[in-house]
């Protein structure tokens, strides 16, 4: 039998693995009907390898299934990735490889062995100059510790090209040379002052640690790992952390010539100050559609050192890095979360500003009070209440009554009430319904 003559029990998985009949467990294997010898070899490798282990499948990532199919070696043919799980044996974690033979039946290739309770993910990626996949897995060691491994597989062996434990780690092409380089990330509660991420760089030779670059101090748990373009095209990785209660801080790191550097760090502060922020439940966003993501960073809205109720509401100054890690601030926004809308803030509102909630309106009507406040010893003045009201057409219709619509959907209408001052605060109603968006 050739090779490329062995088709249709791939093509069995691969309809499952896009259906619903997916292969969550090796049950669901052994269950699919014999169509020949090759097909029953399989099964039989596969069970030989299973022995008295549990199929388990990894817990994070886009690779979940408890059997997966990846050409690892760019030649045209899917190898067979199984997971299993035996608590009686030293290392319980194995990662099993069944690959084609000349007659194009699937022997097992390789057995990868790990200790811990658990494979956390598993990723194929090319991290070293050979033109075939790597395996990145990640197994959970202990409770509070979890180890990165990294693998290559050759004809003759499987070579271990890197281990390291973790917090997290994210694989992408920072140094920009057409292959994926490995950041981890190595968070210590206890001490602080050593967190840091080290890049991992491939070649010939395996993966060496290129460079560190130390995180923010006061950085908890990774909450966001995300990469990003600067001005310039300049690949970025922008890291959001837990902080203080109720609030993040993030890190951008960028590849410079000495190698990865935190280009948003405070040398001073060791924090990268200009990110540290209330949660406000809003994600990066392309403010000024420039192709550069800004970072969300708040400011009181409520009044400092004001006494103004339970309630807090805050500005989010849109601030954008460059590649030496200056920050500009290209939009400021208020978000209204729960009524799901905000409007883009002039900048001439920025020291007066103050917001409150609108108590007493009608049932299904919510709306948000914006005022001029300039003397603590005297009442804000409003000028702008914006309102989301929830009815029927026929309902909101009385409801509006002259207000100005600004969104309408089905059972939803977004309108607004100007005060005859409005215009003192550079707006109309034309550049009010263009600031405001629905969400």
């Amino acid at each position: 039998m050739k090779r490329n003559q062995y088709p249709f029990f791939l093509m069995i998985l691969l309809l499952c693995f896009l259906s619903a009949c997916s292969l969550n467990n090796i049950d669901e294997l052994f269950a699919l009907p014999y169509t020949s010898e090759a097909n029953q070899h399989l099964q039989d490798q596969i069970a030989i390898e299973k022995g008295e282990a549990e199929s388990i499948s990894p817990l994070r990532g886009e690779n979940t299934k408890t059997i997966q199919l990846v050409d690892l070696d760019a030649d045209g043919t899917q190898e067979v990735v199984a997971f299993f799980r035996d608590n009686e044996l030293d290392k319980p974690l194995r990662v099993v490889v069944f690959k084609q033979d000349e007659e194009g039946v699937y022997q097992l290739h390789t057995s990868i062995e790990g200790s811990g309770t658990d494979i956390l993910s598993i990723e194929y990626t090319d991290v070293v100059e050979d033109e075939t996949l790597e395996l990145l897995i990640s197994f959970q060691v202990s409770s509070t510790m979890q180890s990165l491994t990294v693998y290559g597989l050759h004809e003759e062996k499987t070579v271990e090209l890197m281990q390291s434990a973790y917090t997290n780690y994210l694989s992408l092409d920072l140094t920009q040379n057409e292959k994926k380089d490995i950041v981890l990330f190595k968070i210590d509660g206890a001490n602080p002052t050593s967190n840091r991420v080290e890049l991992f760089v491939g070649g010939e030779g395996g993966m060496q640690v290129h460079s560190t670059a130390p995180i923010s101090v006061g950085a908890k748990a990774v909450q966001q790992l995300e990469q990003i373009s600067l001005p310039d095209d300049v690949n970025a990785l922008i890291v959001t952390y837990e902080y203080e209660e109720n609030e993040q801080i993030s890190d951008l790191f960028t590849m410079q010539e000495s190698g990865i550097q935190n280009i948003s760090l405070n040398e001073i502060t060791r924090q990268s100050d200009e990110t540290i922020r209330r949660y406000a439940g809003v994600n990066f966003m392309d403010m000024n559609d420039d192709g550069v993501l800004e970072i969300p960073v708040t400011k009181s809205l409520s009044g400092d050192n004001k006494t103004v109720g339970a309630e807090n509401f805050w500005r989010l100054n849109w601030t954008q890095f460059d590649a030496q890690g200056t920050a500009n601030i290209v939009a400021s926004t208020y978000h209204n979360i729960s009524d799901k809308w905000y409007i883009e803030l002039p900048g001439r509102w920025d020291e007066y500003l103050r917001l409150d909630r609108l108590r007493n309106t009608d049932v299904g009507e919510r709306g948000i009070v914006f005022s001029y406040w300039s003397d603590e010893e005297e009442d804000p003045v409003p000028f702008l209440v914006i309102y989301r009201i929830t009815a029927t057409p026929e309902e909101a219709e009385e409801i509006v009554r002259d207000r100005i619509v600004l969104h309408q959907e089905e059972d939803t209408i977004y309108c607004a009430e100007v005060f005859d001052n409005i215009r003192n605060f550079g707006i109309d109603e034309d550049s009010l319904r263009a600031r405001f968006h629905a969400m």
